[in-house]
């Protein structure tokens, strides 16, 4: 283990999915890190379980969300299609996710932790927007080995930070 004191929490909304996260869980991890509680899979819903989260207690939260838009998700390819429409369908622009993620899961993260989330190729700039409308900072995209954007990496900001005193 690189890092043997971190403590992971995986997440699945499909009860379908979440066999398959506890099964590549206690493969990657082993069944150790499950016992001992240092990985736990839980099943949640991403616009609901940051109500459970401590406040400014995470170093890092990733999230590969459903991001395709309505127009996307009418005109899926046959081997895409085969997908459940609730790992796929990001709302009618594709940034429902997003929105949520922007709004309520910085407060869980401690100041400067980070925030990864795959995106779709085409929304780097409205999900950098969401991001820094929400007071995200050091907003940057990543780009997988086609060239194309596939990641936005942003910071939690101070609890204070641009915010006037009164």
């Amino acid at each position: 283990q690189k890092f043997p004191a971190a403590q992971v929490t995986l997440v699945e909304k499909s009860s379908a999915a979440f066999a398959y996260l506890q099964e590549n869980a206690r493969a990657s991890a082993g069944a150790a890190a499950l016992e001992s509680g240092q990985v736990k899979a839980e099943q949640g819903d991403l616009f609901t379980y940051w109500q459970g989260l401590p406040a400014g207690r995470l170093d890092l939260i990733t999230c590969n969300p459903p991001y395709l838009t309505a127009e996307e998700m009418a005109h899926l390819q046959p081997e895409t299609a085969r997908e459940p429409a609730m790992a796929l369908d990001g709302g009618a622009d594709g940034l429902d996710f997003y929105r949520a993620l922007a709004e309520h899961y910085q407060r869980a993260l401690r100041p400067g932790g980070t925030l990864a989330l795959e995106i779709g190729w085409q929304q780097r700039a409205p999900v950098a927007a969401l991001l820094a409308a929400a007071g995200w900072r050091g907003v940057v995209c990543v780009r997988d080995l086609c060239g194309r954007d596939r990641c936005i990496l942003a910071q939690a900001a101070e609890p204070n930070e641009g915010k006037s005193p009164r």
